[in-house]
Formats: C-alpha cells, sequence, structure tokens
C-alpha cells in the first residue's frame, strides 16, 4: 500500500511539473495517475486516492472530480465534509459527469449539507438517467411521487434550462 502512494505522489508531481509541457505526454501522465487513483479507491487506499483525485480535480479532471466528491460524502480517505462533496460533485455534475449527478440527487433528497430539497433532487435524479442508469429513473419516479405537480413542473422546467445552458 505504501509503495502504491509513493507511485501515485510521484505522478502527482510530474504531472505538476509538466503542466505547461506538451499536451500529449500530460495527458498520458493524468491518465496513469488516475488509474492508479482508481486502484488504490477499490483497494480500500483512500488516502493515497484523496492525494491523486485531488491534484487531478484541481486541473479539471471530471472523473477526478467525482472521486473526489465522493471520498467526501462517505470520509474515506478525508474527513468527512459535505461542503466539500456537495463542491467537487458539482463541478464533475456541471460537465455532464451522470454519476455526480446521481449523487447531487442523493444529497438533495436526504439534506446531506444542502436543505432537504426534492425538486433539486428530482431535476439531478433526472439528468442521471438521461444516460440510461435505472437507479436514477427509480429514485427521480419516486420523487414525483413526493411533490406536487407544481413542484415537478418547476423540477422539468429548471432542468431544461440547464440542459439548454449546458448544451454543447
Amino acid at each position: 500500500m505504501r509503495m502504491t502512494r509513493v507511485i501515485a505522489l510521484a505522478l502527482v508531481a510530474s504531472l505538476s511539473l509538466s503542466a505547461c509541457g506538451d499536451s500529449n505526454p500530460q495527458a498520458e501522465k493524468m491518465a496513469a495517475v488516475l488509474k492508479a487513483a482508481q486502484k488504490a479507491y477499490y483497494k480500500g487506499d483512500y488516502v493515497t486516492a484523496a492525494h491523486a483525485f485531488q491534484a487531478l480535480a484541481q486541473l479539471g479532471d471530471v472523473r477526478a472530480e467525482f472521486f473526489l466528491g465522493e471520498l467526501y460524502l462517505s470520509g474515506n480517505g478525508v474527513p468527512q465534509d459535505y461542503a466539500q462533496a456537495l463542491k467537487w460533485s458539482h463541478e464533475a455534475a456541471e460537465q455532464g459527469s451522470t454519476d455526480a449527478q446521481f449523487t447531487l440527487g442523493r444529497m438533495y433528497e436526504l439534506g446531506l449539507g444542502v436543505p432537504q430539497d426534492y425538486v433539486q433532487a428530482h431535476i439531478w435524479y433526472n439528468l442521471s438517467s438521461s444516460s440510461g442508469d435505472e437507479q436514477a429513473t427509480r429514485k427521480r419516479d419516486l420523487m414525483a411521487t413526493k411533490m406536487s405537480t407544481s413542484q415537478t413542473d418547476e423540477a422539468l422546467r429548471r432542468e431544461k434550462e440547464w440542459l439548454e445552458a449546458h448544451r454543447r
């Protein structure tokens, strides 16, 4: 586990030093750091994963942002911090991560670090379900049973605005 941490930190350091260099080698280094971080994450070495994901997230890597948000949400490898979980999940969701959109739906549904808000939960679950995620579809439908017609209409209106603002 210690060797994985050393390798991940060395890759992160080389990323920082090469940020101004040729973009193709940088992309390869970022991919290597991400792969090492994910390997550490799935092995339960959350501290190593958190360090690598943090470096990549600060460079705008959507997958690292998602994983970092999950670490802060669970308190694995970092102190549990709902504000940081919200920040990183939102960063990833804004870039189109359907996993992060699902996480935001869950945070708003349960009131984790945010006021409980079924309209927001519905919006994020619906965005996530657009990728075919059946769990997100079920959660969105559950939210709809807890909402008034006007709340559901508001969620759909705001989701449409979000989609128009994020057209690529």
